[in-house]
């Protein structure tokens, strides 16, 4: 979780699909911080708790998230193996097919 500030009012949950992908924004515990700048008129800035992951759309319950948000604030999808993580996983498995083909165990 972070702090983001924006220029108007934000929901507590926003998301968006692109290409299989979707992203999760979310918004909790809004504040106001009125900003007087030197030059030029005062505005509102609101603060906002903070969290945006983006994961394949079928791994996303956006119910789930729109029930409870509060429960994603810290939430990041699980890390995806690295390319040597899963080349020692398919090597471990095709020996394992190897010995189970040989009657090893």
């Amino acid at each position: 979780m972070t702090k983001a500030k924006f220029d108007s009012k934000q929901p507590a949950v926003q998301s968006f699909t692109v290409d299989e992908k979707t992203t999760v924004q979310i918004c909790l515990n809004e504040k106001t911080e009125t900003i007087t700048p030197e030059e030029g008129e005062a505005y509102t800035q609101y603060v906002y708790d903070f969290n945006e992951f983006t994961d394949e759309t079928g791994k996303i319950d956006l119910t789930r998230i729109n029930e409870s948000p509060e429960s994603y604030l810290n939430y990041q999808p699980a890390a995806k193996p690295s390319a040597e993580e899963r080349l020692a996983e398919l090597e471990q498995a095709v020996q394992d097919m190897a010995l189970a083909q040989m009657g090893g165990e």
